[in-house]
């Protein structure tokens, strides 16, 4: 007697066997950017790596370029730049800045409330010697190898970050007319200024090169020497 087949049960235990093996492979997932992931593949790995890459070739070239000894004006400048009194002195408004922050810690520290008066004096000393380091490397040393750059460089953005940190720090305690101010007209056009700076560099245009970096140098000590005159007038009822 011939056993007939059972088309059904086969069937049935090739799908069975269908379903085993597909739980068993590698599943995808669409990524936002509508790239497929396999999910433990090498395609994520590599997509890690990728990024990984690009942000330390981003990082190294960057502080390659704030550690570099070189100056990034061109050499043929430096006579026109350091013949410019305007130019050539305008480092010295964060000097003067300081002074004027120092005299204030001293006589009237009760317009400066979010520091200890230690803290204050430190403050504007920094800002004193901060003009110092940028006419040794914006004048003294122009077009010419040499470390007075990595210090000015430096030196700019920790304090311009500071103050970033410390007016962020202090918002809920400062008049809303007073953040204007100082975000508005300070900061924020100050980074403005900054990047049309960097712009007439790339461009090799001296003469808007000097006076971006003249307008940047007197803006932001301007605005916060006018600030803090205003807070003595308000808090000790006198400017001296």
């Amino acid at each position: 007697m011939m056993l007939r087949r059972q088309p059904h049960a086969i069937d049935a235990s090739s799908s069975l066997e269908r379903d085993v093996l597909a739980s068993d492979a590698p599943r995808k997932a669409s990524s936002p950017a509508g790239v497929d992931t396999v999910w433990g593949g090498s395609t994520t790995t590599e997509t890690v790596v990728t990024v990984r890459n690009r942000a330390h070739s981003f990082v190294a070239d960057h502080a390659g370029r704030v550690f570099s000894t070189r100056s990034t004006v061109n050499p043929s400048w430096r006579r026109r730049l350091r013949g410019d009194p305007a130019y050539a002195y305008s480092s010295f408004m964060y000097t003067l800045l300081g002074l004027q922050m120092l005299a204030q810690s001293l006589y009237c520290a009760a317009a400066t409330p979010h520091f200890s008066d230690e803290i204050a004096v430190a403050e504007a000393i920094w800002v004193i010697i901060s003009g110092v380091i940028s006419y040794w490397s914006d004048t003294h040393m122009l077009c010419l190898p040499s470390i007075a750059h990595v210090a000015d460089r430096c030196n700019a953005t920790a304090l311009f970050f500071f103050q970033v940190v410390k007016f962020s720090w202090f918002s809920s305690a400062t008049p809303l007319a007073e953040l204007v101010w100082v975000w508005g007209l300070g900061l924020g056009f100050g980074a403005v200024v900054k990047g049309y700076d960097s712009r007439c560099m790339r461009k090799h245009d001296v003469e808007s090169y000097r006076a971006s970096h003249i307008l940047w140098h007197f803006q932001m000590p301007l605005v916060f020497i006018l600030y803090n005159v205003y807070r003595v007038w308000r808090v000790c009822g006198e400017v001296w």
